[in-house]
């Protein structure tokens, strides 16, 4: 859509007018200076600080220029055909770790480079990586930071992270020297981050620097920073910003981790995509489908709860039939399963289940067979 331009944009404030929103808050990286460009004509208020900023920021080696010669270190830039192996290769403007790759020699630097269209060249950083949340006020500078983990990462984004308590330590400092020069250097304005990791003589080293919310900055709020609360207050001079100078946060093993699951949603109401996948019951077979395991180390199965009460939400009937040698009363007494069904079938011979699941319904078994 961005690439579409003057459409895009007269789209964004039709949207903006029509449902009166007060802030837009940019999360993709070539959005921001897109957007910072036309902040006059947005006809709201846009989260990021100045057009220089955003579009600096955008180049990583433009990026490595501004701030070097202030104290931040940050990875050795090459020219191709002076490059210090292993090294690394990554588009300069570029996110999620598209076509970056570590080189070991020329052949594979030869290789990657032609891949990559802007490659910049640079010192591989083989380290742990960090991500730093920080928060600014354009007349007070930097007013709070915390930095976190990147314990497991996919595609460039971080789907697991862990708060770093780096109070009082060597790194600790370096966290909040880079913290303040970045904010002071490119004028800073509500929430933003940067990225850090350690090179080979595991000294922390940036790897880039975004004018934006980062996906996991939720794990601020869980710790007590609520990061785009304070954006907002930043953009609006609210009074109860100025109080905001002395953050606590809590809980610094606290982890965050991203699971993506996979989702049906086989309702034709839900777009059609699924032609005739509209459904009004659920059936669910019991043993090692409701619960798994026997005895005392049974349990329920959490994920097929929350389906089932999704679907009951939606009004839809659900429906148990099992074959079960145990009482089905009391098992389903045990694990507060009782109330929700419609029908309990429970099949003692060779009656075939299907009897009892509806053209229109969804049915949940372990057995294929079944």
């Amino acid at each position: 859509l961005i690439r579409e331009g003057e459409k895009c944009f007269q789209t964004l404030r039709a949207i903006v007018r029509d449902r009166r929103i007060d802030v837009v808050f940019p999360c993709y990286d070539d959005a921001i200076p897109y957007l910072a460009a036309r902040r006059d004509s947005l006809g709201c208020a846009l989260s990021a600080p100045s057009l220089e900023t955003c579009l600096v920021t955008r180049s990583k080696r433009l990026t490595y220029e501004r701030l070097a010669p202030l104290g931040v270190r940050c990875p050795a830039v090459y020219e191709a055909g002076a490059a210090v192996y292993p090294c690394f290769v990554k588009p300069e403007r570029g996110q999620g770790s598209q076509s970056s790759v570590a080189c070991g020699d020329a052949a594979a630097l030869t290789e990657a480079m032609r891949a990559c269209a802007d490659p910049l060249v640079c010192e591989l950083l083989p380290g742990e990586e960090y991500t730093v949340d920080c928060a600014s006020d354009r007349d007070r500078g930097l007013v709070w930071y915390g930095a976190r983990r990147r314990v497991r990462v996919r595609a460039g984004q971080s789907v697991c992270t862990e708060w770093c308590d780096f109070q009082g330590t060597p790194d600790g400092d370096t966290v909040k020297r880079y913290a303040t020069l970045i904010s002071d250097a490119f004028g800073m304005r509500g929430g933003w981050f940067f990225q850090l990791k350690r090179n080979a003589a595991g000294e922390l080293a940036l790897l880039e620097v975004a004018p934006r919310l980062a996906g996991a900055a939720g794990l601020a709020r869980c710790l007590g920073a609520n990061l785009a609360q304070l954006t907002l207050l930043e953009i609006r001079r609210d009074a109860a910003w100025s109080v905001m100078t002395n953050i606590t946060c809590y809980a610094p093993r606290l982890r965050m981790d991203k699971a993506y699951a996979t989702m049906l949603v086989p309702d034709a109401a839900a777009g059609g995509a699924t032609p005739g996948a509209a459904y009004d019951t659920v059936v669910v077979d019991l043993d090692d489908t409701l619960v798994l395991g026997r005895g005392a180390g049974q349990r329920v199965n959490v994920a097929l709860v929350a389906f089932l009460f999704q679907a009951r939400n939606a009004g839809k009937k659900l429906v148990l039939v099992t074959r079960s040698a145990s009482d089905v009363s009391v098992v389903l007494a045990r694990h507060a399963l009782t109330e929700l069904w419609a029908e309990i079938h429970h099949l003692r011979g060779g009656e075939p289940k299907s009897a009892h699941v509806p053209p229109t319904a969804i049915f949940v078994d372990d057995s294929f067979a079944e």
